[in-house]
C-alpha cells in the first residue's frame, strides 16, 4: 500500500504543555483511518499540526514523501491535503451548486466565480461532487434551507472539490441525526474510492461503519492501533476510553 501521509515522532507544545508526545502514524492511499480517544487526547491538535495550524516542536509530517512540517495552512492545502473542521463553514445565502463552484480548484473570488461562464468540465465536476455527497437533487437549493447534516455534507463537498489526495474530517457527524450519521458514513466510504480519509470521531457505531484502521490517542500519546476488533479488545483502550465512555464494547 502506498503511503500518502506519514507523521514521525510528532511533538506539539503549548506554553510548556506537551499536547502531543511523539506521535507516529501512516495513512495509505484510499485508506479510511479513524482517530478516537477521550476529550483532550490531542486528536484535533494532531490534525492542526498536519495542516500547519499548530506549530510542530519536533518530529516531521510527510506528504507523498515530501517533508511539509510547519508549512503554512495555505501551502498544505495547495499541495493536496483537505481539512474540514467541526462546524460547517458554508455560504448560507448561496445555493449548494454555488458553494461547490466556489471551492473548485483554481477558482478565485465569489463574484468572479458565479458570474464567469461555466465550462462543461466545471459543470461535470460539480455534478460529480454533488453525487458523492448525496445532494445532486438539492443543487439549486439555498444552503440556508438545508438541515445541519446536509450543511456538513456541503462542506465535505467543498473539500473534495479542491481535488485533495487526502481528506481530514474533524467530528463530521457532530449534531447529526442517526439517519444523517449513517448517510455520512456511506458518503465517506464513497469518497474513499478516490481519496484517503482521516476521521476524528466519538460515535463507535459510526467508527465501525467506516474504519479500516483505528488509532487511539490518550493524553497526547498513541495508546493503540489496529482493526475495530483489535481496538475493542484492547484492555488499555477499554480502561481509558471505551469504559469511561460507558460504551458496550461488545455491541459497539
Amino acid at each position: 500500500m502506498d503511503v500518502v501521509l506519514s507523521v514521525t515522532d510528532l511533538t506539539v507544545v503549548f506554553s510548556g504543555f506537551r499536547a502531543l508526545k511523539g506521535i507516529t502514524l501512516e495513512v495509505g492511499d484510499r485508506e479510511v483511518v479513524t482517530i478516537i480517544g477521550p476529550n483532550g487526547a490531542g486528536k484535533s491538535t494532531l490534525l492542526d499540526a498536519i495542516v500547519g495550524k499548530s506549530p510542530v516542536a519536533s518530529g516531521h509530517v510527510y506528504y507523498q514523501g515530501h517533508d511539509i512540517t510547519n508549512k503554512s495552512p495555505h501551502e498544505v492545502a495547495r499541495l493536496g491535503i483537505g481539512r474540514k473542521f467541526q462546524n460547517p463553514n458554508v455560504y448560507n445565502e448561496l445555493t449548494v451548486f454555488e458553494n461547490i463552484l466556489l471551492a473548485l480548484k483554481g477558482t478565485h473570488g465569489i463574484l468572479a466565480s458565479i458570474t464567469s461562464k461555466l465550462t462543461r468540465a466545471k459543470k461535470d465536476k460539480i455534478a460529480w461532487v454533488l453525487e458523492r455527497i448525496g445532494l445532486l437533487d438539492k443543487a439549486f437549493v439555498k444552503v440556508a434551507s438545508l438541515s445541519h447534516g446536509q450543511k456538513q455534507w456541503v462542506e465535505i463537498g467543498m473539500v473534495i472539490a479542491q481535488d485533495p489526495s487526502i481528506v481530514l474530517l474533524d467530528e463530521p457527524t457532530a449534531g447529526m441525526t442517526s439517519d444523517e450519521t449513517h448517510l455520512t458514513g456511506e458518503i465517506i466510504k464513497t469518497i474513499s474510492q478516490d481519496h484517503s480519509v482521516v476521521v476524528i470521531e466519538h460515535d463507535m457505531d459510526f467508527v465501525k461503519q467506516i474504519a479500516q484502521r483505528i488509532i487511539v490517542l490518550h493524553q497526547g500519546e498513541k495508546l493503540a492501533e489496529g482493526s475495530v476488533t483489535e481496538v475493542q479488545n484492547n484492555s488499555k483502550v477499554v480502561e481509558v476510553y471505551l469504559g469511561r465512555e460507558k460504551i458496550d464494547v461488545a455491541a459497539a
